[in-house]
């Protein structure tokens, strides 16, 4: 019980650092970039409390919306839609196994892309429907689901354990 908080203090320096990498496009391939904050949510969200994970989420989006210069909630607005989806359909599906866990992986990241083509036509005006974007998020779809795999496998040991 007393360690407990040393646990979550190391959670929130990887946190800090996963931010860090993401805002400065260390790991771009090509235009693709993954979404790590995804699919460390939708871990928080399946392995510890939906809620907890969704107020993360928000509080994270709006730093990430912050460091990239992007549209100001969108990534709040993401991150807690996606904790709260897993957190609500991790019951139907058996998403604390790994084959599980990509299912949903491939899934919110449509969603993501499906939420940014909303907003897009809803700020904008405009319907993104050029081939360079559905090469991204193609991309992405591949890029966020190896990293999915990495994290599944070392993220619920180091953090998730239950003491």
């Amino acid at each position: 019980m007393s360690r407990s908080w040393v646990k979550w203090v190391w959670f929130g320096v990887f946190l800090f650092v996963i931010v860090s990498l993401q805002a400065s496009h260390i790991f771009q391939i090509y235009q693709v970039l993954p979404d790590m904050l995804l699919i460390i949510f939708a871990l928080f969200a399946v392995f510890q409390s939906r809620f907890v994970a969704e107020i993360m989420g928000f509080l994270l989006g709006l730093v990430v919306d912050t460091l990239t210069g992007g549209w100001f909630g969108f990534h709040a607005f993401l991150y807690t839609f996606i904790a709260w989806f897993v957190g609500v359909y991790q019951k139907w599906f058996f998403v604390d196994t790994l084959r599980g866990f990509l299912f949903f992986v491939l899934w919110i990241t449509g969603l993501k892309y499906l939420i940014f083509f909303l907003f897009s036509l809803i700020i904008k005006g405009q319907w993104l429907v050029s081939s360079g974007y559905f090469l991204v998020f193609f991309g992405e779809w591949l890029y966020n689901s190896l990293w999915a795999v990495l994290f599944f496998l070392t993220l619920p040991l180091l953090f998730f354990k239950e003491e």
